[in-house]
């Protein structure tokens, strides 16, 4: 992605979704299932140091979540938490802080 900025655009989540959805389509289904599954592969890239890999697996699955009006929301704070780190490790901190306000903003007791 380009150059850190300040106040991140939503639609900049919404185009790593975009360019996950390239990577393999979403199976149809639970949209819960298939974002469980999404969160285990980013968990796994996130182990192997692939954060970018892994922040486009967690906005897959929080889209589709969205994508099928799911309000899971202990599973897409956890999800926007996991897209913080990894753009914690990617060195783009202002990103980190507006993820991780909307994991708080998902699931307020978490």
């Amino acid at each position: 992605f380009g150059a850190r900025c300040a106040s991140p655009p939503p639609e900049r989540f919404a185009a790593m979704a975009s360019d996950e959805r390239a990577l393999g389509a979403p199976a149809a289904g639970d949209p819960t299932a298939e974002a469980e599954r999404r969160k285990a592969e980013g968990n796994r890239l996130f182990r192997e140091g692939g954060f970018e890999a892994a922040l486009l697996c967690y906005a897959g699955a929080l889209e589709a979540l969205d994508a099928a009006g799911c309000q899971h929301l202990a599973l897409k704070s956890t999800l926007a938490s996991n897209q913080a780190m990894c753009l914690l490790k990617l060195e783009r901190p202002a990103e980190a802080e507006e993820r991780a306000s909307a994991a708080l903003a998902a699931d307020p007791g978490s």
